[in-house]
């Protein structure tokens, strides 16, 4: 049995905060060996790859996310620092191991600038994924001339619309294709009719759209699309799915923390005895059991974690225990964690924008990131907070997950407002 040695400051803390390849490529491609052998594993390092649809680009089925950048939020600035020291160890570890592919956001502060300086000198070894914000050609622009010169580069991968898309920013990206600055264009986000409407409309040669043990078959009315339905719809596309929150957000449940209770108990139990790394290589191989998904954006916040994700994707397979401990994580967790599918949001009669409103709590409850989360909801307009639920439970008989949304929305605002009063 594998035992905890030591307690990490990141997700491992979870005890204790309980087509076609592109014209003129070479035979060498990214993956770091020759096409003319197979493409699909490195047996030095155990790394394995997957042809991301239309793209061409053979990508290893671990890619680095790195939204966990927010960390920020609660190591203070000592152990932050730390962190932005183990960075570039972290990455050169995945590299390695045969990681290729990294993603990251201009909103997800300065990682675009971290990554450019960790792998200057291994440029050849990575494909960058690259979210720009839906707005304005001018603004799109400014932020990709930016992303450009901090990346150390003329041209970019793989380029994404973040959380959403329209016509005209697909345009824009359309545009910057044809200058020759980006490559492939792709979307993220959680809403599967988003998706659907982008691989429709022939708009996404690939794209980034959450998938874990806690997803759904459906995540909304029978007439709404599913996550299975979407990747399965990616794939008849040719469509690649790099997927977002394959570990749900590193989200540990309110019922961690809840001991005296005795099924929180076993599963604690359970997790001191195997290791919790055997969950997250569980939730891991879950997913890649899935042959419409491409590849895997995990946050890596130790090199100790680059090692256990790998080693994930080299053995595959899951054992007995991993199988025991993601379906006690998963029947647990069920209950508290919000997918954002959107479905509830147009059937509230006050326009409260719930999916934000129970993102902001996860961040609170969940993440730990307090200041953060009230910072967020008290950005929202008055008419916006929880405050204006009238209790109609009209969002509760849409939820496909069945959450307890009043309840949550009324604990958001006590937790989180600034006026922490709630009217009965």
């Amino acid at each position: 049995m594998l035992k905890i040695e030591k307690e990490s400051l990141t997700r491992r803390t979870f005890l204790k905060y309980t087509g076609t390849a592109v014209i003129g490529a070479s035979m060498m491609d990214k993956s770091g060996f020759n096409k003319s052998t197979d493409p699909h594993y490195k047996p030095e390092t155990g790394m394995r790859y997957r042809r991301l649809g239309k793209t061409g680009l053979m990508i290893s089925e671990i890619c680095l996310g790195n939204a966990s950048i927010t960390l920020s939020q609660t190591l203070g600035p000592f152990l932050f620092k730390k962190w932005l020291r183990d960075r570039e160890a972290i990455i050169n570890k995945l590299l390695d191991l045969g990681g290729n592919i990294f993603s990251t956001d201009e909103m997800y502060h300065n990682t675009i600038e971290l990554l450019g300086e960790a792998v200057k000198h291994r440029q050849k070894e990575v494909y960058f994924a690259i979210g720009l914000t839906p707005r304005s050609e001018s603004e799109m622009r400014s932020k990709l001339e930016q992303a450009l010169k901090q990346l150390y580069t003329d041209t970019i991968d793989l380029i994404f619309l973040h959380a959403s898309g329209d016509d005209e920013s697909f345009a824009t990206l359309r545009k910057f294709r044809q200058e020759g600055k980006v490559r492939f264009i792709g979307m993220s986000c959680h809403d599967p009719r988003m998706h659907t409407w982008a691989i429709k409309k022939g708009y996404v040669d690939w794209i980034h759209m959450p998938y874990n043990r806690l997803s759904r078959m459906k995540q909304g009315p029978i007439d709404l699309p599913g996550t299975e339905s979407v990747l399965k719809l990616a794939k008849e596309n040719d469509v690649g799915v790099i997927v977002i929150k394959p570990m749900t957000g590193n989200f540990i449940p309110n019922w961690a923390k809840e001991t005296v209770e005795p099924e929180v108990q076993e599963i604690m139990k359970k997790l001191r005895d195997y290791g919790p790394e055997n969950l997250y290589q569980a939730m891991l191989k879950w997913i890649l059991q899935n042959p419409n998904v491409t590849s895997c954006a995990v946050g890596m916040d130790t090199v100790q974690q680059v090692v256990e994700n790998v080693e994930a994707v080299k053995t595959r397979k899951l054992s007995i225990v991993q199988q025991e401990l993601l379906e006690m994580y998963a029947n647990h967790a069920d209950k508290d964690y919000c997918r954002m599918c959107e479905t509830c949001s147009p059937s509230c009669p006050q326009g409260i924008p719930i999916p934000d409103v129970l993102r902001f709590r996860m961040y609170y409850k969940n993440y730990g990131q307090t200041d953060r989360a009230r910072t967020l909801y008290n950005q929202l307009a008055n008419s916006q907070k929880a405050t204006e639920c009238n209790r109609c439970g009209i969002c509760e008989e849409k939820c496909p997950n069945k959450l307890s949304i009043v309840k949550k929305l009324q604990e958001a605002h006590l937790i989180l407002g600034s006026n922490r009063s709630f009217s009965s």
